[in-house]
């Protein structure tokens, strides 16, 4: 999505080394509502852990070739 562009690094969690493996998220899960305020840029693991365990990520430190994630999870629900 064109308006994201630029945008080098995960909202949650900070992840930065390798931004071209970013995801957009849309906030609502409406992916026809590419308003901007919906779209976030999120790094693979928080992606995942937004989506599949509906968890948010406070502080997540990552190194994705190692696999290693150390994180502070807060349910969301």
């Amino acid at each position: 999505i064109k308006l994201l562009k630029g945008i080098e690094k995960c909202n949650r969690c900070g992840y930065d080394k390798y931004p071209e493996i970013l995801h957009v998220n849309h906030k609502d899960r409406n992916r026809n509502n590419n308003l901007p305020n919906n779209l976030e840029v999120l790094c693979p693991n928080c992606h995942e852990l937004e989506h599949k365990r509906g968890i948010s990520v406070i502080g997540c430190t990552q190194d994705l070739h190692s696999g290693s994630t150390s994180s502070t999870l807060v349910s969301s629900t």
